[in-house]
Formats: C-alpha cells, structure tokens, sequence
C-alpha cells in the first residue's frame, strides 16, 4: 500500500513498514492499531520521523519483536497524550 503525503513521508512510511514487516507486524495487526484521532499536527513528518527512527534502531540492535511493539506502545501514548 501506498500510504503518506509527500516524498518523504512515503519514504518514511515504506521504512517503517519494512522493519514491521520483518517483525511481522502488519499494518492492521493488533500491535499496530492505536487510538490515534485525524488531528492537525498528529499524522505528520514530524511524528513519522521519530517513530521510524526509532524502529529501525532497535531493530539494527538486533532485538526483537517486543522492543519493537514496546515502542509502537510508548509512541501510541504520546498521540492521545497530544489530544487530552
């Protein structure tokens, strides 16, 4: 799927996807799904950014699918902290 806006954010979102995937983790898995309202501000670069980054460090540190999900946890906390 072809998901973002913009070069790089696609660029970004096709990354992401890439580490999941490797975890399997797919994009309607029950670790991914996140309370996450359409906010200004929240679907953005500038959330997508760290995110990935993110991922890919703990996936090129060689650990594993409950470091990844643990941070798929902490960064689903910070978007409904940004809507309280």
């Amino acid at each position: 799927m072809d998901y973002g806006n913009g070069k790089l954010q696609k660029t970004y979102v096709k990354s992401g996807q890439r580490v999941l995937e490797k975890h399997k983790i797919g994009i309607n898995s029950i670790e991914n799904l996140v309370w996450a309202p359409n906010i200004k501000g929240l679907h953005t670069i500038k959330t997508l950014k760290p995110l990935v980054k993110e991922w890919r460090s703990v996936h090129l540190a060689g650990l594993g699918r409950k470091q990844i999900v643990a941070v798929l946890q902490k960064h689903g906390k910070i978007a409904r902290d940004k809507t309280s």
